[in-house]
């Protein structure tokens, strides 16, 4: 029995990743997750140019009022952004009906909260 000692897994891996380029599925989640890591970045690029312009106390109020909003926005959207995600592909009929549906739901929850 022989064993493989170079591994070719990240060439492999790679490959495949290439091949499924033009399947809907795997090209929205690297957008998604390409997003999601772009957003962090400038997050705390902000956040390094904040502590270097400002005081520590300007600092912490601002970080717990924009971590407060943040709380109070999450609990405004109950998790509909994932609900478009989930559903939105599957809705051939009218996709708007849902997306309106979702903008009415939010801005309700939003006022109340």
């Amino acid at each position: 029995m022989q064993f493989n000692t170079h591994s070719s897994l990240p060439v492999n891996l790679v490959h495949r990743l290439w091949d499924r380029r033009n399947i809907p599925f795997y090209s929205n989640s690297v957008f998604l997750i390409s997003h999601s890591g772009a957003t962090a970045g400038i997050a705390f690029l902000f956040w390094v140019v904040a502590t270097r312009s400002f005081s520590p106390e300007e600092v912490g109020i601002s970080s717990a009022l924009i971590s407060a909003a943040a709380l109070l926005s999450f609990f405004a959207r109950f998790g509909m952004g994932d609900g478009i995600v989930r559903y939105l592909g599957s809705r051939k009929d009218d996709p708007s009906r849902l997306i309106n549906s979702v903008f009415l739901a939010t801005g309700a929850a939003a006022i109340l909260v």
